[in-house]
């Protein structure tokens, strides 16, 4: 006869923390997220053994006081806190699933939401000035190009560095993003313009289907996360932008695709985002600047103008 064992209670924290790990490994997680929980939970095992805290006896409030240590010992701002918290959040809902301890809500800090910067028009414009490809390194123009990538699709770092130049569909214009944050393939839009910048970008780069599209001028291999962040950093300067974050390019993707009316779950599908959500963020972020030419696009302003007619009530 089979019988279902019980599951013991009786593991360390740092067995049940690597069947934890083994078990995010099995969901095919990306690298990214992987590091973070392991970051996070190896702070939070260590601060328990301090405290010689079985993993029974974890509760409610021995997460508030992990909470108040992380803003008075190691003074981090609530939204730190917080990514602290949201790694222990798994760890303690996949001890609560086993029964190795009891079910209670792990409740995060109200903060504010962060105001998401972008870049200007006037930087916009500067970033966007083609460099003179009779006299400018390759390295120069190949951040250019990158730039108007950035700029035309809203990826994020990790996708822009494993970008092959096979994922270019240039007959159905669109483009294959293979490496994403949900290791799901995402198919995007091909701009007319950015067509026409990858076109002749690889005149110059001359790779075959299977190398990255950015690749270092000196090796001709893949830029790594480093590399790529110093390539924006020069680029930028050297323009006179003292801004330099790739991030950023996502957020003003998002701000300019709202503020020309896009819809949110268009919005979503661009951005990759698993839930709608997170886009409302965005939207709810910058719906301060769907006011700006408002008038502009109004139904009720383009059909009726009165603005410049002086109205006389008629006595009776």
């Amino acid at each position: 006869m089979i019988r279902m064992n019980t599951i013991s209670a009786d593991k360390t924290n740092y067995e049940v923390f690597e069947d934890f790990m083994r078990y995010k490994h099995s969901k095919n997680l990306s690298d990214g997220s992987i590091s973070f929980y392991e970051e996070k939970l190896k702070r939070f095992l260590g601060w328990l053994k301090e405290n010689k805290t079985h993993i029974a006896d974890i509760t409610s409030p021995v997460i508030q006081q992990y909470a108040i240590c992380l803003q008075s010992e190691f003074d981090l701002n609530n939204k730190s806190v917080n990514a602290h918290l949201r790694g222990v959040r798994a760890f303690v809902y996949y001890c609560q699933k086993l029964n190795y301890i009891v079910e209670f809500k792990v409740e995060l800090l109200k903060t504010q939401a962060a105001v998401k910067e972008t870049y200007t028009n006037k930087e916009l414009k500067k970033l966007l000035k083609k460099p003179n490809t009779n006299d400018c390194s390759f390295s120069e123009y190949r951040n250019w190009v990158i730039v108007n990538f950035l700029l035309a699709t809203g990826v994020r770092l990790s996708t822009l560095l494993n970008m092959k130049i096979k994922h270019l569909d240039f007959e159905n214009l669109v483009i294959n993003l293979a490496h994403t944050k949900s290791r799901k393939t995402q198919i995007i839009p091909m701009s007319k313009t950015l067509f026409e910048v990858l076109t002749e970008y690889l005149i110059y780069r001359k790779g075959i289907e299977d190398e990255y599209l950015f690749c270092s001028q000196q090796t001709g291999n893949k830029l790594t996360k480093r590399g790529m962040q110093s390539a924006i950093k020069t680029y930028h300067l050297k323009r006179d932008i003292s801004r330099y974050s790739i991030h950023q390019y996502r957020h003003t993707f998002a701000k300019l695709a709202i503020k020309n009316g896009i819809d949110a779950f268009t919005l979503m599908k661009l951005l990759g985002h698993s839930s709608i959500k997170v886009t409302k963020n965005y939207i709810n972020l910058f719906s301060e600047d769907l006011k700006e030419g408002f008038n502009e696009y109004c139904p009720l302003e383009n059909f009726t103008n009165t603005r410049n007619k002086r109205i006389t009530m008629k006595k009776e």
